[in-house]
């Protein structure tokens, strides 16, 4: 099994798990801000779980869309290219892109799904980890 589809079969096992704000994982509880919350998670929770769980990043602390946007390289070849949104290069949205023109992530009302790239209007483009 190739890394794209480890990580294509990870994050489909946890489709309509809900959003929740400084949630960091789909199936079980973590604190945020002092408290407990969850199970759930939020964009940027979701992608960071996700790429932890399949070995494409090694970090320990949660990051922003923001951060990951700033941050990673635009090698649009690597597993975990993710797809970003925001406004005047300021990232608030990330998914993570599965190919096909779609993306996985955890969106607001609809939880974990899956939609069109540019189901948005504020698409800034892709970025995956540094390697």
């Amino acid at each position: 099994m190739t890394t794209q589809e480890i990580i294509e079969k990870l994050a489909f096992s946890a489709i309509g798990t809900p959003y929740v704000r400084g949630g960091n994982d789909p199936f079980n509880q973590t604190k945020w801000d002092g408290k407990m919350v969850g199970p759930g998670a939020d964009c940027s929770g979701f992608v960071v779980w996700l790429l932890r769980s399949t070995g494409i990043i090694e970090m320990n602390k949660d990051m922003t869309a923001n951060d990951m946007f700033s941050t990673w390289g635009h090698n649009l070849i690597d597993p975990g290219v993710c797809s970003f949104y925001g406004e005047r290069d300021v990232a608030t949205h990330v998914m993570v892109a599965i190919g096909r023109n779609l993306c996985i992530g955890s969106c607001g009302d609809a939880g974990v799904c899956v939609r069109p790239v540019h189901y948005r209007d504020d698409f800034l483009g892709f970025a995956a980890p540094r390697g």
